[in-house]
């Protein structure tokens, strides 16, 4: 492990380098997953960066996916931002589980208006998800309707009914038994 350290240390500017240079999406997307693997915190203001202005949705999309769980206000800022408005469906899914496991910083609010307004099942589905990854006890009160509600696809209800397993307690748990 010690020897690691340096060596990620090295890769990160090769990568970065890779990146700035490469031509092709896929090789492009290749560098962003490795930087997020080796040096997420040294290499967050690219991912930000990326997920605001790269060229393409798999890009944005990778590059979200390497702020997963960051608390830093402007990997957040930048998460909403793709989450309310990307043209990419992959990459408001990717945003909206970013921001639930952000935890005590996840905005409940972004996600609970992006299950309001949001038509793509599988980015409904990724912002329940974020609600329960997000640990937040204002994210059941959000849950517990989308779960029961039969206008909704099943799979948002089978993600809303799984989100609320995450949480701890009597009330939620007689709420899935019940539901």
């Amino acid at each position: 492990l010690a020897l690691a350290r340096p060596l990620h240390r090295e890769s990160g500017p090769r990568l970065q380098a890779s990146l700035e240079q490469a031509t092709d999406d896929a090789t492009q997307v290749r560098a962003v997953e490795a930087l997020a693997f080796i040096a997420p915190a040294e290499m967050q203001q690219l991912l930000v960066h990326l997920v605001e202005t790269g060229s393409t949705a798999a890009l944005r999309t990778q590059a979200c996916l390497g702020l997963r769980g960051s608390d830093d206000s402007d990997a957040i800022d930048a998460m909403v931002h793709a989450a309310l408005n990307d043209t990419s469906s992959e990459m408001r899914a990717a945003a909206a589980e970013g921001l639930g496991l952000a935890g005590r910083r996840c905005p409940i609010v972004v996600l609970e208006k992006m299950l309001r307004r949001e038509l793509e099942p599988s980015v409904r589905v990724a912002a329940a998800t974020g609600l329960g990854q997000s640990g937040l006890l204002d994210a059941v009160d959000v849950l517990l309707p989308l779960m029961k509600n039969p206008a909704e696809t099943e799979d948002v209800r089978e993600s809303a009914a799984q989100a609320l397993g995450l949480f701890p307690g009597p009330d939620v748990m007689f709420a899935l038994v019940d539901g």
